[in-house]
């Protein structure tokens, strides 16, 4: 999870047979900034951080348009120190990579249908990371960020259907 609410790009790749459908995904999630507190007139403290995922899902049709997905992530957040003098910790020196399978508690899925073989496509996911992760000062136990129990996304997106 990031500092805040994030925004970034992705895709997805989905076979669908019957009413089940198997998918690929991968996203980039824009860099933030993760502020530790800091006294009044002292600069900024921290790191920028981003995530690259990719993952994958299995999801049933539950009723017309209305699908139920489940499935597992592989994150990789990468973060940069700021703050904490000269020079400056390397690049990814405060950078930990973790996986983890983010179970899907509901991954819903909505397609509405806006020309042949084009939807617009609505999905609401709600996940818990049982793995947790943190960024820290080289050579101190000082945490800069640390990820969340709970993930919720959402997203929207045009899907072009390829027979």
């Amino acid at each position: 999870t990031l500092p805040d609410v994030g925004s970034g790009g992705g895709g997805a790749a989905d076979v669908t047979l019957g009413g089940w459908t198997v998918g690929v995904t991968a996203a980039y999630w824009m860099e933030q900034k993760a502020t530790l507190p800091a006294d009044p007139g002292a600069p900024p403290r921290g790191a920028d951080v981003y995530i690259v995922a990719t993952g994958a899902r299995l999801c049933r049709r539950l009723i017309a348009a209305f699908w139920g997905c489940a499935g597992g992530e592989i994150d990789w957040m990468h973060g940069q120190a700021f703050g904490f003098g000269t020079p400056e910790p390397a690049p990814g020196t405060i950078e930990r990579q973790w996986s983890t399978a983010v179970v899907a508690v509901l991954d819903g899925v909505y397609r509405l249908p806006v020309a042949r073989r084009l939807n617009l496509r609505f999905d609401i996911q709600f996940g818990i990371m049982p793995v947790r992760a943190g960024f820290f000062v080289p050579g101190s136990d000082l945490r800069v960020h640390r990820t969340g129990l709970t993930v919720s996304r959402s997203f929207a997106s045009l899907e072009v259907e390829i027979p």
